[in-house]
């Protein structure tokens, strides 16, 4: 067979987009997604609306990056296009001179709707567009007929509203225990699919959360699934009869954590087990919480290979109208809200301190929610607002650029000020003290009454920076407020006291008026190290007696960006390198098994071989990474020079099983030297794992090969990513195919269509592999590990019956547990409940 050489650099990239391995079939990039709550018809003009509207929607277009965009269609009851499901908005009013209701009658006029008028400019653009459903809006205060938000359904039904425990007197969601509610919803739901090109719906749980009484949440959630289960099973009816017959998509937005999502009725790891649902976002109430624990849901969603998003409000603040009133926002705060916390507007360093968390955590992307009202004439519309949301929002669209830049990150008390009311004014679905309107407890606020003196309080919060431990240039800054200037404190961070030197003292009324105290700072580079997870310990020594409670509740650290670093994930990471013997650079011949040990060719393939490995070490290091191992699964697995390996590199000792020493402290997995599968047209010495046999595997229905099994051992076993691939362009091929487009993979040789093979010189390949780890470092937060279901079903084909008599026997003889079973003349299968059999 003729080889050739070349010099020309063959640095293959797979993909540079987000979200990268996926679960089986192959992932698309993630959704980032824009929530439009139909604001434009409030303002759109009473004559030949479509103009302004389609100018609306280009400006939301240029100025934030988003994919999905999905607009409010129902509340559910009350519609936003023309239904005879449902009731649209504004029915009961006679004159058409009203909000919403001028835009809506004059585009009935011109033969259309909102809905469909939005749906097809905006998948003119490429966008996917999905219909929004509120589950249980209750804007409405009270069984209505003059307010256009209370439909005219439950004014004929009273006796279908929820019965509260708690006594309340305004409540006005719909209970879905009850048949007839369901199928009204339905009703309109089916009318939606079936009458619109929209691509799917997104159902809203959480406006307003109010599905069941708020003490039945957990007991009646089978009722809400078996309620989605329909939903799905409508939507793929409705799908099939289409002309693509592609799946339509169904997103749920779901309240902020497991447990807000049970008070609400939700089962949703139930539905995303089912494979019901495709994307979930993880919602406040409409701000941006760095708290949110996304973390919770991604640990169902990402094997499923389910988009896992997190919203981001234009809001910072928490609930309470202050004090204390923050006067050091600049542009980021709003001229609408009163003062206090809940007239913190999202800046561009909070926005990236937010998604940092969310990024690092499990999120594959962002939800852009009530951010469409600052594209009219709302006063939170200025040209200086829409620059700052058009910043903030690009600053988050990808992990990379969220570490650009300084990143702050703000902790609040989100739910203080809720209401002292019950029930309060906005009707909420909670309003305890401390809680969300979710229900969801978050940061606290630490109060130093006279039974708290002398003991540690406690104010956790969350940061993706520092969670390695390593050190940070920045500040910290926190409150306490009724501070007196003689009290004694002390103050810690994990456990680790902060010496008295370290913190500086300022009044607090110089970026927060309204309230006496003291505004503590600290630089980062003395503060004890952080692990992700931490804690704000402070004691208030001094017993007195006080007019005021001292109390702390915001705190506010910024970290600024290493210019030196670019890589777009964390520092501190450990990385696993598996290397085989048949893909390095200059390889086309099976040495290891065939050439003796002392042999000269052999040796010159063990140092192409460890040169490959050097290469992918320092990439990986030059790109932040802290640790790195290497693993020789090559032929005997004694291929390497262990003398001329990096001595930055860890060896791991041969034998073991697949991925022997690899564990869940890994961020990543390189496969270096590998070739593609068996049968592979375009492969350089394709097999898997054996050539004289001409293995074949099938898991789960779907052919793989050894690329496929490191995958899967590696994500099932132990949630680790595949992050980029070294050999033949055949194997890279195939890896893109598996396991999605963002995997870096380096070609060092390909086959060419006369059956020749072109081989990368030498230098050539070590820049290109050093090339593909840093850059799969630069990403190393987008990658998700490999999923398949289990019990894994696989398949093994041999070359003839002779051989599959053989490997058999074998197998029986010393292998006492193989599971092995005939299924075919050459083939065996068998059904697994581990990997440990994975190769059969």
């Amino acid at each position: 067979m003729a080889v050739r050489t070349m010099a020309a650099l063959a640095f293959v990239v797979m993909g540079l987009s987000v979200g990268a391995v996926a679960a089986d079939p192959p992932q698309r990039v993630p959704r980032t997604v824009f929530n439009d709550d139909a604001q434009v018809l409030r303002e759109a003009p009473g004559e030949n609306p479509a103009p302004f509207i389609k100018a609306w929607l280009d400006r939301e277009s240029a100025a934030v990056p988003f994919s999905t965009f999905v607009f409010l269609a129902s509340t559910p009851d009350i519609c936003f296009y023309n239904t005879k499901a449902g009731e649209e908005y504004g029915a009961r009013r006679k004159k058409d001179d009203y909000l919403y209701v001028r835009a809506m009658r004059a585009l009935k006029r011109q033969g259309t709707d909102a809905l469909r008028l939005v749906t097809e400019h905006m998948q003119a653009k490429g966008k996917e567009v999905l219909a929004a459903i509120r589950m249980s809006d209750t804007h409405h205060r009270r069984l209505n007929v003059y307010d256009e938000l209370c439909p005219q359904f439950a004014i004929d039904h009273p006796e279908y509203v929820i019965k509260q425990p708690d006594g309340r007197t305004n409540e006005t969601a719909l209970d879905y225990s009850i048949e007839a509610v369901r199928d009204h919803r339905m009703g309109i739901m089916a009318e939606i699919i079936h009458d619109y090109p929209v691509d799917g719906l997104e159902l809203n749980f959480v406006r307003w959360a109010k599905h069941f009484p708020r003490d039945q949440g957990r007991q009646k959630a089978p009722v809400m699934t078996r309620y989605v289960e329909r939903i799905r099973k409508m939507m793929d009816s409705a799908g099939r009869t289409r002309k693509n017959g592609k799946r339509l998509t169904l997103g749920v937005r779901v309240p902020e954590s497991l447990h807000a999502c049970w008070l609400a009725g939700v089962d949703i790891e139930t539905w995303v087990k089912r494979g019901w649902i495709d994307f979930v976002v993880v919602s406040t109430w409409n701000n941006t919480d760095p708290q949110l624990r996304v973390d919770e849901f991604a640990k169902f969603t990402r094997p499923a290979g389910v988009d896992t998003i997190v919203t981001m409000g234009n809001m910072i603040g928490a609930m309470t109208a202050g004090p204390p009133v923050p006067v050091d926002r600049g542009v980021a705060k709003s001229g609408k809200h009163a003062a206090g916390y809940v007239s913190m507007l999202l800046n561009t360093e909070e926005a990236r301190g937010a998604a940092a968390n969310f990024y690092t955590y499990g999120a594959d992307s962002i939800s852009f929610w009530n951010v469409g009202i600052h594209f009219g004439r709302e006063v939170t519309a200025t040209p200086q607002q829409r620059r700052r949301i058009e910043e903030w929002t690009h600053a988050v669209g990808s992990p990379e650029r969220v570490w650009e830049g300084t990143r702050t990150y703000r902790f609040l008390p989100m739910g203080k000020g809720i209401s002292s009311r019950k029930p309060p004014v906005r009707n909420y679905p909670w309003y305890d003290e401390g809680a969300s309107p979710l229900g969801h407890k978050n940061s606290p606020t630490l109060l130093f009454s006279a039974d708290n003196t002398g003991k540690r309080l406690i104010l956790p919060f969350r940061m993706a920076d520092g969670r390695h431990g390593e050190s940070l240039t920045g500040r910290m800054t926190f409150w306490i407020y009724h501070l007196e200037e003689n009290d004694k404190l002390a103050i810690d961070i994990n456990g680790k006291p902060i010496a008295e030197r370290h913190l500086k003292r300022f009044p607090a009324g110089s970026r927060r008026s309204g309230l006496p105290g003291t505004r503590f700072e600290l630089k980062l580079e003395n503060c004890p190290p952080l692990r992700g997870d931490n804690q704000l310990g402070v004691v208030l020594k001094t017993k007195a007696v006080r007019a005021h409670v001292p109390f702390l509740e915001e705190l506010e650290v910024t970290v600024a960006a290493d210019r030196k670093r670019t890589t777009a994930g964390p520092q501190g990471v450990k990385i696993y390198i598996a290397v085989d013997s048949e893909g390095p650079t200059g390889v086309n011949e099976y040495w290891a098994r065939n050439l003796k040990p002392g042999d000269p060719k052999a040796r010159r393939y063990r140092e192409l071989m460890t040169d490959d490995v050097n290469a992918a070490v320092a990439g990986s290091f030059a790109a932040g990474a802290t640790e790195v191992y290497v693993k020789d699964d090559g032929f005997r697995d004694k291929n390497l020079i262990a003398d001329r390996l990096d001595p930055r590199a860890v060896l791991l000792p041969g034998g073991g099983g697949l991925l022997h020493g690899l564990d869940d402290t890994f961020q990543g997995v390189m496969l270096v030297g590998l070739h593609a599968m068996e049968g592979a047209a375009d492969g350089v010495l394709a097999h898997t794992w054996s050539s004289g046999r001409r293995r074949r595997y099938w898991f789960n229905e779907r052919e793989g090969g050894e690329v496929a099994a490191y995958a899967i051992v590696a994500g099932h076993d132990h949630r680790v990513p595949i992050i980029m691939v070294t050999g033949c362009s055949g194997v890279c091929r195939e890896t893109r195919e598996l396991l999605g487009p963002a995997v870096v993979g380096v070609s060092v040789k390909r086959r060419l269509q006369d059956g020749s093979v072109e081989l990368d010189s030498p230098e050539t390949t070590r820049r290109t592999i050093a090339a593909g780890a840093r850059h799969a470092l630069t990403q190393i937060t987008q990658y998700r590990p490999y999923q398949v279901k289990f019990p894994l079903r696989v398949r093994l084909q041999l070359k003839n019956r002779e051989v599959t008599d053989g490997y058999e026997k074998w197998r029986h003889a010393n292998k006492p547990d193989w599971p092995g079973k005939r299924a075919g003349p050459n083939t065996l299968e068998a059904i697994l409940k581990t990997t440990k059999h994975i190769i059969l």
